[in-house]
């Protein structure tokens, strides 16, 4: 909608747009005082209930190594997105944000979300990390439609 408001014609933005990345850095826990340990539901605001119930948590208790923060580096959690015929045809139509990335979803687009909440499931961040970075209510709150999901779908376990 940004480039519509920009007068870019819809055409042009539909067939000039290869892929869209959204990406922030989060903490990776520190490997030397890693620990495995349970959340507070209430303080995971529900995450929890759609990651697999084999997820183990971890994070780190904090050591020399990572000047005792619990996190030592820095990786991206990412959302990319390279829109198909039919999103394509969406833009053209000048069709809602919403629709837009609804349809984005539904054609396999992982969002930030779910691409942070793998690294929770791998140990490589914690679920406050994720908070941290991705609030809630930022990334769509239920618009997401997270309840009932399950991140197994996303995940080898």
């Amino acid at each position: 909608s940004r480039l519509l408001q920009m007068e870019v014609q819809p055409n042009t933005i539909s067939t000039g747009i290869l892929a869209v990345l959204a990406q922030r850095l989060v903490r990776m826990i520190c490997p030397i005082c890693k620990e495995e340990y349970k959340p507070d539901p209430e303080q995971s605001r529900g995450y929890e209930r759609i990651l697999p119930r084999t997820t183990r948590y971890y994070r780190g208790r904090g050591c020399s190594a990572c000047s005792h923060t619990g996190y030592r580096g820095r990786k991206p959690v990412t959302e990319l997105w390279t829109p198909n015929n039919d999103e394509r045809w969406l833009i053209n139509k000048e069709a809602s944000d919403v629709e837009i990335r609804a349809r984005a979803l539904a054609n396999g687009t992982v969002p930030l979300v779910k691409d942070g909440l793998m690294m929770v499931h791998e140990g490589i961040t914690t679920i406050d990390e994720i908070i941290r970075v991705l609030p809630y209510e930022e990334i769509g709150g239920e618009d997401m439609q997270l309840e009932g999901q399950n991140i197994a779908d996303f995940i080898e376990v």
